[in-house]
């Protein structure tokens, strides 16, 4: 079962319009959704639950969807005042995949305090609290926003952990996350979704854009590949040429061409990409 959507449009208000945002999350795969604040990856995330409504655009969602979906918001709602005692009650009732013994572990485990409402906890617990209820729920889609930010250095691993450990064990799960952690993106995800002022950059493999994005320095007369599509910034200093390529293994050739001598190359970070993504323009200078 596939997940996603198509041509999904929200109007917030006069100054900010989500989309069009289409994509399809195979089962199986991790994708982090990354983008400055406001660029409407929380916005995003109601939408797909139905807490706010789109203004055009259709869901790849099968019957009964919500039954299979874990939804971590950043923040309580509705279920501040709620123990975890009580909780886990209610959804024992709700879900029928609940699993109170994976409950009861994970709660060990994140030393979490079952007769305290969750308004009391920290942050940190908070979203220990909210994490853990969603891998005892056993969805086949989890969609967490900003499901890290917030807790400890070992909460964090213990969490990812347990992520990888539910992924292993679930052949068909699937995970859409937001984060503005480029270490997180690396450790989790096959797939990056780019959000940026509302606007769906695009949906890429993590590890296509690490082997295909690079950085070189050259030496030699820049004029026969300045142009070039691939060509994503330019830097000149007498005849030293530093370029950023989007096409690693075509610019190579493009280089050969030229008769341009390689000095250096190197890939480049994720966090880079991602910028230079965003940014949307050729820069040559």
């Amino acid at each position: 079962m596939t997940w996603g959507c198509h041509h999904l449009i929200k109007k917030v208000d006069a100054s900010f319009s989500l989309g069009p945002i289409s994509f399809t999350l195979e089962p199986g795969t991790v994708t982090a959704l990354v983008g400055d604040n406001g660029s409407g990856k929380s916005t995003f995330f109601r939408l797909w639950m139905d807490l706010i409504k789109a203004n055009q655009g259709t869901w790849e969602r099968k019957e009964g969807w919500k039954e299979d979906t874990a939804y971590v918001p950043q923040q309580l709602i509705g279920i501040e005042a709620f123990t975890l005692e009580e909780l886990a009650y209610l959804y024992e009732g709700m879900y029928v995949k609940w699993d109170q013994k994976t409950f009861e572990r994970l709660v060990e485990s994140f030393s979490l305090p079952m007769k305290k409402p969750l308004h009391s906890l920290s942050v940190g617990m908070q979203k220990k609290a909210l994490f853990s209820m969603a891998i005892a729920r056993k969805p086949n889609l989890f969609l967490l926003d900003e499901p890290f930010a917030g807790v400890d250095m070992d909460g964090q691993e213990q969490m990812k952990d347990e992520l990888i450990r539910y992924l292993t064990g679930h052949e068909q799960a699937t995970v859409l996350f937001a984060t503005h952690s480029a270490q997180e993106v690396k450790e989790l995800a096959d797939y990056l979704l780019v959000l940026h002022q509302g606007q769906m950059l695009g949906f890429y493999e993590k590890d296509r854009l690490l082997s295909s994005w690079g950085r070189f320095w050259l030496e030699g007369n820049a004029s026969a590949i300045k142009n070039e599509e691939n060509v994503v910034s330019m830097k000149i200093a007498g005849t030293r040429i530093e370029i950023i390529t989007s096409d690693a293994l075509r610019f190579e050739e493009q280089i050969a061409a030229a008769a341009l001598e390689k000095v250096e190359a190197q890939p480049l970070e994720l966090h880079e990409i991602v910028r230079l993504l965003k940014k949307r323009n050729v820069s040559v200078s």
